[in-house]
């Protein structure tokens, strides 16, 4: 157990978040639902969800559901690989979608790095207050994509998945064959018992695997051990984007959906003085003009209906007090905030006023 001081503030702050977090920490460790209930609502025919980010289907596929967001920083690829290495899976079969959105998928890592407080959990020890923002995470359940942290946050949860159906995989086949899993091999997605000859592929076995039970905090992999993580590997995500297949929200319609261009205060605070809908309301498409605190909207039948009227519809805006602000007047605060003592500190180490200087 790593050692943490607790002072009088952490200790409050903990108190709190005893009461509204063990609650949530019991629901997370699947005592309401197993942790793959999310996913196995995503299956199509013949797949089976092994775990929270772990599909098979009958042919050996494997899906690796992603819980953060690519924007073209590689997490569909890098966390794919977190799964396939402890999985033993062949990379080159591995399929990746967007995981749903459900609790089990929370960041983590982000909240904890945002201690209102000086803390040791920064420096990699067990701490209250990481502790706490685990809780809190949680119960939030937010998926967020940002600051670095979808490797940190998914390096354990997703090696955990990927090892775990390993295990299921491997125990599905020993129960076949009736032989020790411990005498079973994974190579690329190949399970084997060298003993008997007997192979298989993980579509042979996923059935049977989905009714197995194995440790929740499988043993993993050391570092030493590793044959894909460390590695450089194709870009899953590029194929789709160069085809032209890949989804994008731009690309999503439904029935009735309309569009919506806005025009805004070009300074932050500001507000709407006056726009002329008489202006717009008969171009084509428009069906209507919507003013709103520090904007308008034109809704129209196309984007680019909606924007050609938006940019198009008079609009005038009272600038508020921001309009005073100046990129060097910003400057000159941050720079003033910096000299003051007054500032409230949360973690001190070192001089840093005299590494400033």
């Amino acid at each position: 157990m790593s050692k943490f001081s607790l002072s009088r503030r952490k200790f409050l702050v903990a108190g709190a978040l005893v009461g509204g977090g063990l609650a949530v920490g019991y629901g997370f460790l699947r005592n309401g639902e197993p942790d793959n209930a999310a996913l196995s609502a995503t299956t199509e025919e013949g797949e089976i969800a092994l775990n929270a980010y772990v599909k098979v289907d009958k042919n050996g596929r494997v899906t690796v559901a992603i819980p953060r967001s690519e924007m073209g920083q590689g997490v569909y690829t890098a966390l794919a690989m977190l799964v396939a290495e402890e999985m033993d899976a062949n990379f080159a079969d591995i399929m990746v979608e967007q995981a749903p959105i459900a609790d089990i998928y929370a960041s983590v890592i982000g909240l904890q790095d945002a201690l209102p407080f000086s803390d040791k959990h920064h420096e990699g020890e067990d701490t209250i207050g990481a502790w706490g923002m685990e809780k809190l995470a949680r119960l939030l359940g937010l998926q967020i994509t940002g600051g670095s942290t979808s490797v940190r946050d998914a390096w354990l949860p997703m090696r955990q998945a990927g090892a775990t159906a390993k295990a299921m995989l491997i125990q599905a086949a020993a129960r076949t064959w009736d032989v020790p899993p411990a005498e079973i091999t994974v190579i690329k997605g190949a399970i084997a018992h060298s003993g008997s000859g007997k192979s298989g592929g993980f579509g042979d076995f996923v059935e049977l695997a989905a009714s197995e039970s194995v440790a929740l905090d499988p043993i993993l992999k050391k570092s030493s051990e590793f044959t894909l993580i460390g590695t450089p590997q194709p870009r899953l995500d590029i194929p789709s984007k160069v085809e032209g297949t890949a989804e994008f929200g731009i690309d999503v319609e439904v029935e009735g959906m309309v569009h919506a261009a806005v025009k805004l205060s070009p300074v932050l605070g500001g507000t709407l003085a006056s726009h002329d809908a008489a202006v717009v309301k008969d171009m084509p498409g428009v069906l209507k003009v919507v003013p709103f605190d520090n904007g308008v909207a034109v809704i129209a039948d196309s984007f680019w209906r909606a924007k050609t009227a938006v940019d198009a519809l008079p609009a005038t805006f009272n600038a508020g007090p921001a309009k005073e602000y100046s990129s060097d007047g910003i400057l000159t605060l941050l720079e003033e905030n910096l000299e003051s003592e007054d500032a409230r500190v949360y973690a001190e180490e070192g001089d840093a006023y005299g590494a400033i200087s």
